[in-house]
């Protein structure tokens, strides 16, 4: 288990798995004082997961990612299970001189495999590696150098957030609707799928899609509908099970599938198919 971080500057290694912004290192901050930031490095494991943040250039499906936790807010926040960790203690006061806007950054992960995000994640990681032969002060006089850092990080993906379009909301529902698309078949999509690919919060997913017409949700059952639909009246699929089109489409449960195309189209399945021979 990594030192308790109790000021600015300090760092830590967890060696136990940690949950997103409430476990391991953050748990022990948020008694430590709410003036409290950690800068956390996590790695994927190769599983189902992708990184959510493009901001550096880098691919949806980067290795490395910096996560910040903002230990006043970590009891508003859950998440899932994230590999082992390491992470630096900075003081959220110190760090807003430098970057005043740092809050908009707070528990999304940063893609860190390249560029500026890569040069903080090695910092962070030397720091925590060497803790153990660097002596207090020597440590507290770091402290500037990994705040600047951080705050250098975040000054450069602020500007890239102010250089993006106006209508940042459509924006976002368009980034978010064409990884849908381009995930649609695949039944383990959902909203925190979408969320972690495309750098946003589950939270914000959902108030983005308050206005329109459907939930994200819904709006991917229609889609799916429709491509189901599309496979049912296609003379070249008519020997393929209905069952096959439902689960090759996304649906888990073949009830649940019946009873929204009937729902949504006013017919069943077999009719629909039938109504096309």
């Amino acid at each position: 288990m990594g030192e308790k971080a109790t000021v600015a500057g300090d760092f830590a290694q967890d060696e136990t798995p940690a949950c997103f912004g409430v476990a391991g290192s953050a748990r022990r901050s948020v008694a430590a004082g709410a003036r409290e930031l950690l800068v956390q490095i996590h790695q994927h494991d190769g599983g189902h997961s992708r990184s959510a943040a493009d901001q550096e250039g880098a691919s949806a499906a980067a290795r490395y990612f910096l996560l910040l936790i903002d230990t006043g807010e970590t009891a508003g926040q859950t998440g899932r299970t994230m590999p082992s960790q390491t992470s630096a203690t900075l003081d959220k006061t110190a760090l807003a001189e430098q970057c005043p806007r740092w809050r908009q950054f707070a528990f999304r992960p940063i893609a860190a495999d390249q560029g500026l995000a890569a040069v903080v994640r090695s910092h962070v990681a030397m720091l925590a590696e060497q803790s153990a032969n660097i002596d207090p002060a020597a440590a507290a006089s770091m402290a500037p150098v990994t705040i600047g850092l951080v705050a250098a990080l975040l000054n450069s993906l602020d500007a890239r957030v102010a250089a993006e379009p106006a209508n940042l909301p459509a924006y976002h529902r368009r980034r978010i609707k064409d990884f849908v698309l381009n995930n649609l078949c695949n039944p383990m999509l959902d909203v925190d799928m979408v969320a972690e690919a495309v750098g946003l919060s589950a939270r914000y997913i959902h108030q983005l899609f308050e206005d329109e017409p459907a939930s994200l949700m819904q709006w991917i059952i229609t889609k799916r509908l429709v491509h189901c639909r599309g496979l049912l009246i296609d003379q070249k699929r008519r020997h393929w099970k209905i069952s096959q089109i439902a689960y090759d489409s996304g649906f888990n449960d073949l009830a649940h599938f019946s009873r929204s195309f009937r729902k949504f189209f006013n017919l069943s399945p077999s009719q629909a198919r039938a109504g096309a021979l």
